[in-house]
């Protein structure tokens, strides 16, 4: 029993060098400049292009769909003409250019994850088990094909074919213009993720939170599918999404992205990180990038496995990030979309969704990792929007100021006043608002630009009768915080002054534009501290004007 024990770990070796050998002939894991095709742009799930992309992008479009989503977490696809994506049941083909809808499909229920293209057709799999290919063009039905169960998980391409897996783990091997079964297969449990592809083998990550290895051989009577390695990934958070390259997968588990060598069917390597992994990596020239959920990126060479350089961005990340030939793009659960410099991590470009619509109360947040192509990169917000961002626009528009306030000390300790202010006319005619001097003082500013976003590194301040004037630029909310007192080098603030003050505030987006705002107000000390409103706000329900907020929000 042993040596045929020994014999069948010898032919399974033997199969594994020669898909290796393959894989190492395999074609570029880069995405066309202008296509990205897949869930992660390619089959080996490298989440990479080789877009040279002009930074700064600006908004070019926005599309809404017919029913907005509560948590949409479906990246598009692209042909070059059309982006395609779903959102509910339905597929949409958004022209690339003008952000049109080409043509909208109902499927017959919800369509749970990432479209594919091939063959010219846009292949979709619905939660109940449907598989449905229609013309990029027209959206017309071109065939459809029903397995035993639901599909959780994007299809991919594989040799002019469609492969897929189902909730119960069996894979269905399509012919890609008719739809026809050409192989099928039963794992030995489900699958939690798109399979990436390297050669003629695929990597998945299953819903037991083990790597499983399926081999793919093509013979007389159709595909042979077969599994070649089931082997355990450790327990705590759930992986990511795998990268197949050569004969490794690399995959974050836990605090470390690991290599997974395919040949001794194990993780032979582990590279710590700053902390638990979290939604698709991205592989490009032997670098990936991998975020945690605190908000930091990573990039580690899996050459020398050292870290090539770590950014943290202060905002929470929920799902995958993507290269292009000079940029890693990351999606922030805040709703901010983020270029970062390939070579050293630093933020070359910001844009906060929303800034299109700054009067809107709701905030726009972010679950899918961007699509990156040359003619522009897109990302699907969590109520079912599609932002289209591209280098070849104009924006002609500085930061428009959106709001501003002054929070103030109310009778009640626990609360703040916010006192509205207006943007103060050349004049001067219009009477300031008149406040009590008592500390701590904050001015609020809220910007928003909807071109190119606002440049926080434009950010100027100043005030009359103050040598100085501190401010900190929350992100997530596009709000400036000034504090408003009088230095005095010690802990304790005293009031400010009587009289009047004039606040100038300079902005300046991306592009260049550069807008002041200047905002004017009066002190009088003889005024009594306000008292809070008798009703208290619900927690959560942002403050208007003239109300209050808790102390440290607002």
């Amino acid at each position: 029993m042993q040596m045929r024990g020994n014999a069948l770990h010898q032919s399974l070796n033997l199969l594994l060098i020669m898909v290796f050998n393959f894989a190492l002939c395999s074609a570029s894991s880069h995405a066309e400049p202008n296509k990205w095709l897949l869930f992660r742009g390619t089959p080996d799930g490298a989440g990479s292009s080789d877009a040279v992309i002009q930074l700064p992008l600006m908004l070019k479009w926005k599309f809404q769909p017919d029913i907005a989503a509560r948590q949409h977490n479906i990246p598009p696809v692209t042909d070059g003409e059309n982006v395609y994506y779903a959102c509910g049941r339905t597929i949409y083909a958004i022209n690339c250019e003008f952000g049109h809808m080409a043509w909208a499909y109902d499927a017959p229920q919800t369509i749970p994850c990432s479209l594919a293209l091939v063959n010219d057709l846009v292949v979709a799999v619905t939660g109940g088990g449907h598989i449905i290919a229609l013309k990029a063009k027209s959206g017309t039905l071109e065939w459809t094909f029903r397995a035993e169960a639901g599909i959780g998980v994007p299809p991919i391409a594989f040799k002019e074919h469609i492969f897929v897996v189902t909730h119960t783990g069996t894979i269905h091997l399509l012919n890609a213009i008719n739809g026809e079964e050409v192989g099928a297969g039963k794992l030995p449990t489900s699958v939690a993720s798109m399979p990436a592809m390297s050669g003629d083998w695929l990597a998945m990550i299953t819903s037991g939170r083990r790597m499983l290895i399926t081999g793919l051989n093509q013979t007389e009577k159709g595909f042979k599918i077969e599994v070649l390695a089931n082997s355990p990934l450790g327990v705590g958070s759930p992986p990511t999404q795998p990268i197949a390259k050569g004969s490794f997968v690399y995959v974050g588990v836990g605090h470390s992205l690991c290599y997974y060598d395919v040949r001794w069917r194990k993780i032979v390597r582990q590279v710590p990180l700053s902390g638990i992994s979290i939604g698709a990596p991205a592989l490009r020239n032997n670098v990936i990038y991998i975020a945690t959920r605190d908000g930091t990126v990573h990039a580690i060479n899996i050459q020398d496995n050292k870290e090539v350089w770590q950014k943290k961005l202060g905002q929470r990340i929920y799902s995958g990030l993507s290269a292009s030939a000079e940029h890693v793009w990351v999606t922030a659960g805040s709703g901010i979309l983020y270029a970062l410099d390939i070579d050293d991590g630093k933020v070359l470009w910001r844009f906060r969704l929303g800034d299109e619509n700054p009067h809107d109360q709701t905030t726009p947040r972010i679950y899918s990792p961007p699509t990156v192509t040359g003619d522009g990169v897109y990302v699907t917000s969590s109520d079912g929007s599609l932002y289209a961002f591209t280098s070849n626009f104009i924006d002609a528009f500085p930061p428009m100021l959106v709001s501003a306030s002054l929070r103030a000390p109310s009778r009640d300790p626990n609360y703040f006043v916010l006192y509205k202010l207006d943007e103060s006319k050349a004049d001067g005619e219009s009477k300031p608002i008149q406040v009590p001097g008592y500390p701590p003082i904050k001015l609020l500013v809220n910007l928003a630009d909807a071109g190119s976003g606002t440049d926080p590194a434009g950010f100027q301040a100043t005030c009359t009768r103050l040598p100085q004037l501190p401010f900190e630029f929350d992100e997530a909310k596009g709000t400036l915080s000034l504090n408003i007192h009088v230095p005095t080098g010690k802990a304790a603030r005293r009031a400010l002054p009587d009289g009047e003050y004039l606040v100038v505030v300079t902005a300046r987006d991306y592009a260049g534009n550069v807008g002041r705002y200047r905002l004017r107000f009066r002190i009088n000390n003889a005024l009594p501290l306000p008292a809070p409103p008798e009703e208290k706000p619900a927690i959560g329900v942002p403050t208007t004007p003239g109300g209050y907020a808790p102390p440290g929000e607002g």
